[in-house]
């Protein structure tokens, strides 16, 4: 199947969003995505809303920074 008929449900649907982010491949967008918001993100106290939360370790980050996620 070539890539671009897959669609993001489909992409989704077929891995646990939680083991996704935890490889090594997983991790490197973690943290990539962590380090641009956090650097363009004003300083606490500021609120995100995290929409489409899935597992929720976006969250959980933001709760450690004293970011309010809604």
């Amino acid at each position: 199947m070539h890539p671009a008929s897959v669609t993001v449900g489909d992409y989704y649907s077929h891995q646990n969003e939680a083991e996704r982010l935890t490889n090594w491949y997983g991790l490197l967008k973690l943290y990539r995505t962590r380090e641009l918001l956090t650097r363009f993100l004003l300083e606490p106290p500021v609120k995100v809303l995290d929409v489409g939360g899935a597992a929720g370790i976006h969250s959980f980050f933001w709760l450690i920074v004293g970011i309010k996620s809604i």
